[in-house]
């Protein structure tokens, strides 16, 4: 059996012959591999940073809008005079004409 660096090594030498003479130039030079690592990995990073950022301005628009819409709502209700708390508390404060009666206890 031999030890498992010689076999290997036998097993990449096969499959260099049979790929054929131009295997070692493609197998042999790696020089600028790194540069398409970077390139490929530098590119991610600006994806995920481009979404994290259109992410973060999309929440921010959410929240100005609902605001608005808020506001809006709260306008048109002063101007209408459906101010059903205020209503109620009049109410309250104003002397009843039907007659109260105790409550029984349960």
């Amino acid at each position: 059996m031999g030890t498992l660096r010689a076999r290997v090594s036998a097993f990449f030498g096969l499959a260099q012959r049979a790929a054929g003479p131009h295997a070692t130039i493609l197998c042999g030079d790696e020089s600028g591999v790194v540069a398409v690592l970077f390139a490929i990995i530098f590119a991610a990073m600006f994806l995920m940073a481009a979404i994290a950022i259109d992410y973060g301005r999309t929440g921010a628009e959410l929240v100005r809008v609902q605001n608005a819409v808020d506001s809006g709502a709260l306008a048109a209700s002063h101007r209408l005079g459906c101010q059903t708390r205020t209503r109620l508390a009049r109410k309250k404060r104003q002397p009843s004409s039907r007659p109260t009666w105790p409550s029984t206890p349960m």
